[in-house]
């Protein structure tokens, strides 16, 4: 049978035999012994498709057969991927067992899954060295709005992962643009040069980039253009409830409600300010200008929310 984590006898007779023969020695047995498994294992989609079935029995069979503990299907999915993704703690820690080496696909998809206790395992086993925060704090945003902060907040303790590199500060909420994402629609929402007036009208290179600021509320917060030389929030008119990003002060900031749709990343905006609640956000056919104006769900704009640092 492949490597397995020895037992605490093993574990001090190597500790003596380190203590005899010397460390140096020790580690080139193992160099060589690593190799020599090595050379033994195979590729086997067969393990892939038991551990994304969690057949305990028959990955046993298939790893002590040497398959690789990191074969990927055709796909390109490993085994880990595929533990991690159904949601197979047994099947994750048997592929460890024998030496399957988490990396930054299988740390990325431990955060898109919310497997917040397979994070963990994952993390005393991978090599933190290969790990981009950048692409961790992507994956992170991914997991949309409702979860996002926990996983910022899990990366953050650690010290390896420093998220002021990103320009992260706390409530590590990130910046993100949005686009239009209405049947037949794609263009991103941006501002007027003077006026500051919203519209869905924009190329991704133009789209505004926005901070989301927490309210304390359930899935809601107030909205600050990060667009250089502009740092305004965003609000609506009294006169019509046109969206502009011009407001100074936070207190005129605009608390928006974002309703998840059934599409990863994707939201339904409802102004939340006092008086005004539940005005569904949606763009006019003439200019595409943004209002928060509308009585029913079915007339709001659905919108695709990408992150950005």
């Amino acid at each position: 049978m492949l490597w397995q984590r020895p037992p605490e006898p093993a574990v001090r007779a190597v500790s003596t035999l380190a203590q005899v023969c010397g460390v140096e020695r020790i580690k080139e047995a193992k160099t060589i012994a690593d190799a020599a498994i090595g050379s033994q294992l195979h590729q086997s989609r067969s393990l892939v498709h038991h551990t994304a079935d969690g057949n305990l029995l028959r990955m046993t069979e298939e790893l002590r057969e040497w398959a690789d503990p990191m074969s990927k299907d055709g796909n390109g999915k490993s085994a880990l991927q595929m533990a991690i993704i159904n949601g197979h703690q047994d099947a994750l820690e048997l592929l460890i067992s024998f030496r399957a080496l988490p990396n930054i696909d299988e740390m990325c998809d431990a955060i898109k899954y919310n497997r917040e206790d397979f994070w963990e395992i994952l993390l005393e086993e991978c090599d933190l060295s290969v790990l981009d925060l950048g692409t961790l704090v992507k994956a992170a945003h991914e997991t949309g709005l409702q979860s996002v902060q926990a996983w910022l907040h899990r990366l953050n303790q650690y010290d390896y992962f420093d998220l002021s590199k990103l320009g992260l500060q706390t409530p590590f909420n990130g910046i993100y643009i949005i686009q239009n994402a209405y049947h037949g629609e794609s263009h991103y929402i941006s501002f007027t040069q003077h006026e500051k007036r919203l519209r869905a009208t924009y190329a991704e290179s133009d789209a505004m980039p926005l901070e989301f600021f927490p309210t304390g509320e359930p899935d809601t917060y107030k909205l600050y253009n990060q667009w250089p030389g502009e740092k305004k929030w965003v609000s609506f008119s009294t006169d019509g409830k046109w969206l502009y990003a011009r407001y100074a002060d936070e207190s005129e900031a605009m608390p928006v409600k974002f309703v998840a749709t059934s599409t990863a990343m994707v939201y339904k905006m409802v102004n939340m300010w006092g008086g005004q609640e539940n005005k569904w956000i949606s763009f006019t056919n003439d200019g595409r200008w943004l209002r928060a104006t509308y009585a029913k769900e079915h007339d709001a704009m659905p919108v695709r929310l990408s992150f950005r640092t």
